[in-house]
């Protein structure tokens, strides 16, 4: 699934919960247009990520239970050959490639507090 098709989903469940309207798994899972199973999925990595989702069986609906700000940020980096070398452990398969895409960051931000809740990288092993 290409990347900003992923990033809208994201965008668009927590604006669901946000607003207390996903409903039951099932019909979220019809709002975004994916499984039950990949909205379970979903609720898992936010979870992992310890963002406080909770299900109230009464309303039918996810909830934060702190209020948060939600982004999603990417962008493109070009690298260099050598660059490209130690990513591929020396060996440049993509000799050719002019860019990559920049390490992908999930922020979750408590309202409150303005803290970083979450940075997920992408290829942290890249030496500085």
């Amino acid at each position: 699934m290409p990347l900003t098709e992923q990033i809208q989903r994201y965008r668009k469940l927590h604006h669901l919960i946000s607003k207390g309207t996903t409903e039951s798994p099932k019909q979220l899972a019809v709002k975004l247009g994916v499984t039950e199973r990949q909205v379970y999925n979903y609720l898992k990595e936010l979870r992992d990520m310890n963002i406080p989702i909770e299900y109230d069986p009464v309303w039918q609906t996810y909830y934060y239970t702190q209020p948060l700000h939600f982004e999603f940020t990417y962008g493109i980096t070009p690298l260099s050959n050598t660059d490209l070398t130690h990513i591929d452990g020396g060996y440049i398969a993509a000799s050719h490639a002019e860019k990559i895409i920049s390490p992908l960051k999930f922020y979750f931000i408590d309202s409150d507090l303005c803290l970083q809740r979450h940075e997920s990288t992408v290829g942290q092993h890249r030496p500085q």
